[in-house]
């Protein structure tokens, strides 16, 4: 379940080519995962977009008929696989979601 704060909350789990010894498959599992709840919890009143980039995904789930400022929750779910900084490989998935309560 996913309940609304005021500001901004930010989960990250994040794993390094020396932690996982998955496939990039499996990583891309839970991500899958991930999305598919935001999907159910939040598909019926948010807008669902999403960017592909050679580096990674992105998906955004925007309040229906609200803008950023008035929204009173969004998320943003994103997966990594490299590093940009340093161009190794680095898995990351991170979970975002912002707004205010009214």
């Amino acid at each position: 379940m996913f309940v609304p704060v005021e500001g901004m909350a930010n989960y990250t789990f994040k794993f390094s080519d020396e932690d996982y010894i998955g496939k990039k498959a499996a990583f891309d599992a839970v991500f899958e995962n991930i999305y598919q709840a935001l999907k159910v919890n939040f598909g019926a009143s948010h807008d669902i977009t999403s960017d592909t980039s050679e580096t990674g995904r992105s998906w955004h789930f925007n309040e229906k008929g609200k803008s950023w400022l008035e929204a009173r929750l969004n998320a943003n779910l994103y997966i990594t696989y490299v590093n940009s900084l340093s161009e190794l490989p680095e898995f990351t998935v991170e979970l975002e979601f912002s707004g205010m309560l009214k």
